[in-house]
Parts: C-alpha cells; sequence; structure tokens
C-alpha cells in the first residue's frame, strides 16, 4: 500500500476520533485505538502494522511523551503526599500483576506485564475530571501530582525492566542502571536552565525576524537527542522525550504552546491508532478471560495501592478513595511500554494485544467508577 494512501487514511481516523470521543463524550485516545482495532488486521484488514505505521508511532511516541513533560510542573510533583500515593499506585500493581500474571506465563513475561499496570493515565485522569466539573478541587490537584510521579515510576520501572529481560541478572543491572540513570538524569536536568536560556534567546531573535515556531523547533530537537542519549546509556528514548518537555516546561510561550499542539495532535493521534492496528488476536474463550483478569487486577490493585497510601498521608477517607479510583486508568506510558515489549520481542502478539486491550478497558470503566463512586460518598454524606 502506497505511503499516502496509508497516511490519509490514518489522518482521516484521527479526525473522525475526535468527534465521535466529543459526541461518546469519551477520551480521544481511547476511540483512536477502537478505530485502529477497527481497520487493522483483527477485524477490516484495511491496514497492516508496517514499517510506515511503525515509523509514524515512534514519532508520535515521542511527541506524545515529550508534550506531556511540557505539562508537569515541579511544584506540583514532589510533594511528599503525592509521591507516597504515587508509589502506593506502582508497586502494589506491579506486585499482584505479577503474581496473577505467573499464573498464565513465565516469569519474564509476568514481569513486563507487571510493569505495564504500574502508570495512570494523566491524560484520561484529567479528562475525566474535567468532565464531572472536579477539575478545580484540592482532591485533583493531589489525583494530578501522584498521576505525574506515576509516570515517572513508570518509565524509570520500564527502563529498568528492559535491561533486566535483556541480562536476566538484576543485580549488576539495578546497579548499573541505576548509576547511568541517575547520572543522566542528573546531567540532564542540571544542563535545564541553560538549554532553556538559550530556546529563550533562540525565541527573542526568531520573534524579531518573525520565524515564528523557531523555539518550537529547536525544542522538538532537543527532545530526540534527549531521547537518543537516553537510548545510550540504555534508558527508553522516551524517558529522553519527557525530560526533555519537562525541562523546557518553563518556556511559556503562547506560539511554542501552540507549536506542539498542532504537531502533537496530528502525531500522537495516529500513535494511537497505530496501537489499535497492532491489536491482532481471535477473541478465543481463554483470551477474553485473560483481559477480564488482567482488567480486574489493573483495577483494583490501583484502588487499593492508592488509596492505602492516601490515607497514610491522612488525606480523608470520602477523597482517598475518589482519588484511588481516579488512578485507574491506564494510558500512554502502559501503551508505550507494551509496544516497546513487542518490538524487543520480549512479550508475544497476543500478549502485547491483551495489555492494550486491558488499558483501554481501564480507560473505558473509570468514568463509570468515578461517578458511582461520588454517589456512594454524596448518599452518605445525606444520611
Amino acid at each position: 500500500m502506497h505511503f499516502s494512501y496509508e497516511m490519509s487514511i490514518l489522518l482521516f481516523l484521527a479526525f473522525a476520533g475526535f468527534f465521535i470521543a466529543n459526541r461518546l463524550r469519551q477520551p480521544t485516545a481511547v476511540v483512536n485505538i477502537l478505530l485502529g482495532i477497527l481497520i487493522g488486521p483483527t477485524l477490516l484488514q484495511i491496514i497492516q502494522y508496517n514499517t510506515t505505521v511503525q515509523t509514524v508511532a515512534y514519532l508520535g511516541a515521542i511527541f506524545q511523551i515529550f508534550i506531556a513533560g511540557l505539562e508537569y510542573k515541579s511544584h506540583n510533583i514532589y510533594t511528599i503526599k503525592n509521591i507516597l500515593i504515587a508509589l502506593g499506585g506502582s508497586i502494589f500493581p506491579w506486585i499482584v500483576g505479577y503474581f496473577v500474571s505467573t499464573f498464565f506465563f513465565n516469569s519474564i513475561h509476568s514481569i513486563f506485564i507487571a510493569t505495564t499496570m504500574t502508570a495512570t493515565s494523566i491524560a484520561v485522569s484529567v479528562a475525566i475530571l474535567k468532565e464531572l466539573g472536579l477539575l478545580q478541587r484540592k482532591m485533583s490537584n493531589i489525583i494530578i501530582g501522584a498521576a505525574l510521579v506515576d509516570d515517572i515510576l513508570g518509565l524509570l520501572m520500564l527502563s529498568i525492566t528492559k535491561s533486566y529481560l535483556v541480562s536476566q541478572d538484576l543485580l549488576p543491572v539495578f546497579l548499573t542502571k541505576a548509576g547511568f540513570s541517575t547520572l543522566f538524569l542528573v546531567i540532564a536536568m542540571l544542563l535545564g536552565p541553560y538549554i532553556s536560556r538559550i530556546a529563550s534567546r533562540i525565541h527573542s531573535w526568531a520573534k524579531v525576524q518573525k520565524i515564528h515556531y523557531l523555539a518550537y523547533l529547536f525544542a522538538i530537537t532537543i527532545a530526540f537527542l534527549y531521547g537518543a542519549l537516553a537510548e545510550l546509556v540504555g534508558l527508553s528514548a522516551i524517558v529522553g522525550a519527557f525530560l526533555a518537555g519537562f525541562v523546557l516546561e518553563k518556556l511559556n510561550y503562547q506560539d511554542f504552546k501552540v507549536g506542539a499542539q498542532y504537531v502533537g495532535v496530528i502525531f500522537s493521534s495516529i500513535f494511537f491508532i497505530s496501537l489499535g492496528i497492532l491489536v491482532s488476536v481471535k477473541f478465543t474463550e481463554s483470551i477474553v478471560r485473560l483481559v477480564l483478569i488482567l482488567t480486574l487486577v489493573a483495577v483494583v490493585s490501583k484502588i487499593i495501592g492508592s488509596t492505602l497510601l492516601a490515607l497514610i498521608t491522612k488525606v480523608k477517607a470520602k477523597e482517598a478513595i475518589i482519588i484511588g479510583v481516579a488512578m485507574v486508568p491506564r494510558g500512554e506510558v502502559a501503551m508505550v511500554t507494551a509496544l516497546i515489549g513487542l518490538n524487543m520481542g520480549i512479550i508475544t502478539q497476543e500478549i502485547y494485544s491483551t495489555l492494550i486491550i486491558m488499558a483501554v478497558l481501564t480507560c473505558l470503566v473509570t468514568p463509570t467508577l468515578l461517578k458511582l463512586t461520588l454517589r456512594l460518598v454524596r448518599r452518605k454524606q445525606t444520611t
């Protein structure tokens, strides 16, 4: 199939996805994945996951994580409460996910499956909170902050897991990974102010010369450079892309943000569609059972882990359970993790498809669960 033909289909679906998501009041990412499943090998078989889709999907992953990094504010992340809640929402699902997975798969597959259960989708959580009119509440700041830390932990777990599964020796891998990762993170953060200063000067010069979005072009260059350096030290490229966005978040230029949104909406949308195209599975009884079990584990473990740590940090019980439910949706990081596992040959096509469907289901059930939780909380308040 010709490149232009494939791209026209992908872009049309991305365009249609926004209308469908708005109509159904569902996250656009979830709708795009479902559209990808529709046109992929599972159903209509219009597009296969080939080099074109893979390349665009990789670009989409970088842009998706970079743009997410631009939205991360350090003062919203580094609070003891948020870090503890995120730890509970990451470690507990990992432990439960691993032990449940060992009943169906070997230890290597189980480790990777558990890793995909750690991170919370900040994009989906924010969309749900906004839809329910909860975005301006203090409780939402805790949810968003914990979800941000959750994503960072998920990315680090991905990098450590990837290296461990290649070498199969945990202690040397952990020590080496911890050393190189820490060194890279420290250097990347220390260089942040200097890079921001350079970007600021580029922006000022470009504004005089009327060369719009030049600062954004520079930022994208830094995103891919950080991604390449992250790969060199054994981390994932998306960790580098995230760090690039994080260190550049102070560049609050309007055209910079608009440029990020315009470019990101194209590649990120195609990225989510490609995740659906990659799903190639026959829905047998065993597959359906496995999807339901992993989804149940993902939902329950995240609620319990996040809620318990929220209670420990002295959050009120009614708010703690709401925080736990709002942390349920898996999204970008989980899906990128599954994609990396498939491309590296660590997991099979069947496991990949199961994980993507699991992630989609957690996004779909969260609004209903959150509405039911809010209803129960308000009912107890009136009685």
